[in-house]
């Protein structure tokens, strides 16, 4: 029986302790220490999350909520992790135009569908929320090995004073990557812009 997004929101989600040598024995560098290369070492914490945008790493930032709640604000360079049709089938099913509520399961399936499985992808919701845990055990379940969840919450970034977006998302991309892209030039355009 395959558990869909809902089912693992409900599920209890352990936190390991993550050892800091490497698979080949020797010492961590830094960045190896904070993302590791297994599902024991699940979390990262806000400050950490920040250093790793400062640094410029690769990352890819899956925001849990949902898109009213992502729309009001939203850590800076994070994208929702569903594609725009899903929460356009989910809006009209809400509000009672059919009768199946669209496959959660699928569409994250289908939106990660092209980001590569080493890919480093942090997630996150509000404190005490369980969908960025959700979200990142269905990762680990496609088979992504480097995934995360911020364990403090959205609340936590804002009162840090670290970057967010308020703005509401305009037009949203097709998929994962390209809005991946997206946010890079966003981010390039603001940090040129604070130099003049």
């Amino acid at each position: 029986m395959k558990i869909g997004f809902v089912g693992l929101l409900l599920a209890v989600c352990a936190v390991s302790a993550a050892p800091f040598v490497s698979a080949e024995g020797g010492a961590k560098t830094p960045a190896e220490a904070r993302w590791g290369t297994s599902s024991a070492e699940d979390t990262v914490s806000a400050d950490e999350l920040r250093k790793s945008q400062v640094l410029k790493e690769n990352l890819l930032i899956l925001d849990a909520r949902g898109k009213g709640t992502f729309d009001a604000g939203h850590i800076d360079g994070a994208i929702l992790p569903l594609p725009p049709q899903y929460y356009k089938q989910d809006e009209l099913f809400k509000q009672g135009s059919g009768n199946i509520p669209p496959d959660s399961h699928a569409a994250l399936l289908e939106a990660m569908s092209r980001v590569p499985k080493n890919r480093k992808i942090v997630t996150y919701c509000n404190a005490g929320c369980g969908a960025a845990a959700t979200v990142a055990a269905e990762l680990r379940g496609f088979g992504f090995t480097n995934v995360k969840v911020m364990e403090e919450g959205y609340q936590t970034w804002q009162a840090k004073g670290y970057p967010v977006n308020p703005r509401p998302s305009a037009q949203p991309p097709s998929d994962v990557e390209a809005a991946v892209r997206q946010n890079r030039n966003v981010n390039e355009a603001i940090k040129n812009a604070k130099r003049i």
